[in-house]
């Protein structure tokens, strides 16, 4: 009995976003298409309140990339939004949001944790 199965897509993108405290809370992996997220510490939030991750591209507006759990686990693996080039990504930040996201599609409050992305291509 042969069972295939298919290989994760690789992930060439990663950022890790840490708390004020410095401690990892989230760790991202992405490449053109998919995006993976582990969640490695709780955050609590007002009850009202979501977690928005933001791709920020210089030179354009913001882009959501979702909302953050805040409690520790993986998720499935996502679908990057289709218009995102992870090519072009300068960096990841998270916002505090009304519950469900921001109404406008674009953050309405200021940074509360930023990380740079980074390429796990190796070059010789």
């Amino acid at each position: 009995l042969l069972l295939l199965w298919p290989a994760p897509p690789r992930m060439p993108y990663m950022a890790v976003l840490n708390n004020t405290s410095g401690q990892a809370v989230w760790m991202l992996r992405a490449n053109d298409h998919h995006m993976a997220l582990v969640t490695m510490r709780s955050m609590s939030l007002p009850a009202d309140k979501s977690l928005q991750l933001w791709a920020i591209v210089r030179g354009k507006k913001p882009i959501s990339m979702g909302l953050l759990p805040t409690h520790p686990g993986r998720t499935p693996i996502l679908i990057t939004p289709d218009h995102l080039d992870m090519r072009s990504v300068a960096l990841i930040a998270v916002t505090m949001e009304p519950e469900g996201g921001s109404p406008t599609g674009q953050p309405t409050t200021a940074i509360l944790y930023k990380a740079d992305i980074l390429s796990t291509h190796l070059s010789s």
